[in-house]
């Protein structure tokens, strides 16, 4: 039985360690999408903001093309 005892143990190990592997490597996949969802913001609110000072110098261009016809 002993001997039954430490295979079943040292196969009970593996599997946790084989766990403990996959765990590791998942953490660190999660980590760097986070990172890149980070950056993926960042550069989302920079584009809004781009957009934002377009739309605005286009109506100011409208509004003085406007006053220079009348």
């Amino acid at each position: 039985m002993g001997d039954l005892n430490k295979e079943f143990e040292r196969f009970i190990e593996k599997i946790y360690q084989r766990h403990d592997k996959i765990q590791s490597s998942e953490e660190g996949k999660i980590n760097r999408m986070d990172q890149n969802l980070q950056e993926l913001e960042l550069l989302a609110e920079k584009f809004e903001q781009k957009m934002e000072q377009a739309a605005f110098n286009i109506e100011e261009w409208l509004k003085n093309r406007d006053r220079h016809q009348k």
